[in-house]
């Protein structure tokens, strides 16, 4: 009987190896038909993909209105105009005499009462300076400012840190605490390119919609104001006092 269980039990091994061994071939088999040879790309964005898009939809202002209609708003309203030959030179940069006077103009601030003392004489700013008026109101009212006593500087160019804190100015500066500031700030790489002086205003602009990110995100404070800029920034606040103006739906 000892003699008989030897050759059972090795008979039953090497069945189950080989049972065992078919199954795995199907298997690979089985594999090999299901998943293609080539990898393709994965048709869905990973988590990372979709939790960075998440955030910068969340940072990135929706625009109302595009470039182009902002551009055609503020000159039907009569705030920014071509030159002779009918282009706007959206790239064109601003200089610090026309956001004088596109701003006295968007924001009628030659009505605005002021107790400030009489703006100083400007040796640059003769009285026949095409934007003489419009200077001397942004003096008046604080909102502008000479780089140094007597001089305004009114072919200079302006950055968009200044410009967008400039406006705010004009519009009104909401009061936000550093915290609140930094949190808004957070998301853009290049905010640590902005001014201390110019960050709570900036951020005014930036929530009010003034500020035109652009596909990059990012704020560049640092670079030239141009009159697209200007004219994208004014016409949101078109938008915006069309839509306070408008009866409220019943």
């Amino acid at each position: 009987m000892k003699s008989l269980q030897v050759p059972g039990k090795r008979w039953l091994s090497l069945g189950v190896l080989s049972l065992m061994a078919w199954m795995a071939v199907m298997g690979l088999l089985a594999l090999a038909q299901e998943s293609p040879t080539d990898q393709q790309p994965a048709t869905e964005p990973s988590q990372s993909v979709e939790d960075a898009q998440v955030r910068r939809d969340q940072r990135v202002p929706k625009a109302k209105i595009s470039r182009e209609e902002a551009i055609e708003m503020v000159q039907a309203a009569g705030w920014m105009q071509p030159d002779l030959k009918g282009n706007f030179q959206s790239q064109r940069p601003l200089s610090r005499a026309e956001l004088a006077t596109v701003l006295t103009k968007a924001f009628q601030l030659d009505s605005r009462k002021s107790n400030a003392e009489q703006p100083e004489t400007l040796k640059d700013v003769p009285t026949n300076h095409w934007a003489a008026p419009s200077i001397e109101t942004v003096m008046r009212l604080g909102i502008m400012k000479g780089y140094r006593p007597g001089y305004f500087y009114p072919n200079q160019r302006i950055n968009r840190a200044e410009a967008f804190s400039i406006m705010a100015q004009a519009y009104g500066v909401q009061q936000y605490d550093d915290e609140t500031i930094d949190t808004i700030l957070a998301p853009y790489s290049d905010a640590g390119q902005i001014p201390a002086w110019a960050r709570k205003a900036l951020v005014t602009a930036l929530k009010s919609g003034f500020i035109d990110v652009g596909d990059s995100g990012s704020l560049s404070p640092l670079k030239p104001m141009t009159r697209g800029d200007m004219a994208y920034a004014l016409g949101q606040y078109l938008k915006r006092l069309e839509e306070s103006a408008r009866p409220a739906l019943n």
